[in-house]
This record gives C-alpha cells, sequence and structure tokens, in this order.
C-alpha cells in the first residue's frame, strides 16, 4: 500500500474549502491571458525601412516588458527597391452594380454551395462574385482565361494549417478583373482549394 501524498489517510475525503489544484486553474487564466495579450501586438517597423512614417498619438514608449515564457523573435528586412503598395489604400469590394444575367453565367464547375450572383463593375471590367469564406479559409478571384466567347472565373478558396480556426461561413464579395468588358460573353465560374502551410 502507497503512503498518501498529503499526510492525510488513503480513503477520506477532501475537507471542506480546501481545492487542492486551485493553482492549477489560476496557472490556466494566466497562460490564456498571455496568449491574449501576444495575440494582440503588433511588430513596429522602422520607418526609413519602409519609406513611410507612422503617425502616433502619444510618445513612443513601453510599459511592458516580454514575458520570460515567451521567446521573442524578429526578422530584419533588407529595404526593398520597390516597396509594395498599402493594402488598406484600395476600397473593399462591394456586392452591387449592374447584375449579370444568370444564363449568362455557367456554374457546372462550381461547387454547389457557391452563390449564384454576379455584378457588373466598372463598365464590365470588374466582376464581383459572392464565395464562402471561413475563420481559416480566405477565397480569391482568379481569370485564368478570357477569350471573344468566353471569361473563365476560378473561385480559390486557401484553408491556412497548422492554427486554430473560429467556426465560422460567411458569404463574402471577391472581384474579378477582366482585360475588356464582360459584355455577352459567356461567363464560366469554377471553384478550387488549396492549403498553406
Amino acid at each position: 500500500m502507497t503512503k498518501p501524498i498529503s499526510g492525510r489517510p488513503a480513503g477520506l475525503p477532501q475537507p471542506a474549502g480546501r481545492r487542492p489544484y486551485r493553482w492549477l486553474r489560476a496557472a490556466a487564466l494566466a497562460a490564456g491571458a498571455l496568449a491574449l495579450a501576444a495575440c494582440g501586438t503588433t511588430t513596429p517597423t522602422n520607418a526609413a525601412q519602409t519609406g513611410a512614417s507612422t503617425p502616433s498619438s502619444s510618445p513612443a514608449t513601453s510599459s511592458s516588458s516580454p514575458s520570460p515564457s515567451a521567446p521573442v523573435t524578429s526578422t530584419v528586412r533588407p529595404p526593398a527597391s520597390n516597396p509594395p503598395p498599402p493594402t488598406s489604400s484600395a476600397p473593399p469590394v462591394q456586392a452591387t452594380g449592374q447584375p449579370v444575367p444568370p444564363d449568362q453565367v455557367n456554374y457546372a464547375a462550381a461547387s454547389e454551395n457557391t452563390p449564384q450572383t454576379v455584378w457588373e463593375q466598372n463598365g464590365g471590367r470588374t466582376l464581383v462574385l459572392m464565395a464562402e469564406e471561413g475563420g481559416c479559409v480566405k477565397v480569391d478571384a482568379q481569370v485564368p482565361k478570357q477569350t471573344a466567347d468566353e471569361v473563365d472565373v476560378v473561385l480559390l478558396s486557401v484553408a491556412e494549417t497548422h492554427r486554430v480556426c473560429p467556426l465560422y461561413v460567411r458569404n463574402v464579395p471577391v472581384a474579378a478583373y477582366l482585360d475588356a468588358p464582360l459584355g455577352n460573353r459567356k461567363l464560366v465560374v469554377s471553384t478550387q482549394t488549396g492549403t498553406q502551410h
């Protein structure tokens, strides 16, 4: 027979009001708070490297120190000769415009849950399609083929792996940019899926 660890005889109930694993709950809460705080932090960039200045409403001071249990890593990138354009300057895609007639659109190669509505914008040079997007699934529209009679649009859903994802699905508008207005050309919509590691 083994000796009890806490000094109590084996088989006796826990004394009232005493919780032996109270520290475990506190440690789990602290780890969760640390994880949430780490998700909300941003990495400052050097204005000289990007060629842009970052506005600040207060002096740049830090009142927190990194946790010894969370390793801090940074990547220094050399300045690019042509920095990429900022993504926030492009307006969000809106599901508005002139609807494309349903008999002009072929959804045979698309998944059955693809919303079947397409709008024309910018004189028919921009097509806005609805697609399903989720917590770790991002969707993009690609135009692999444009002929005088047909335009092919692929709705590409890319799932990010190796991370925790919220379980939600929503329909989002996605833009496909054409070289020439759609006009009376047939629109063929297909879907593809992929993963990003």
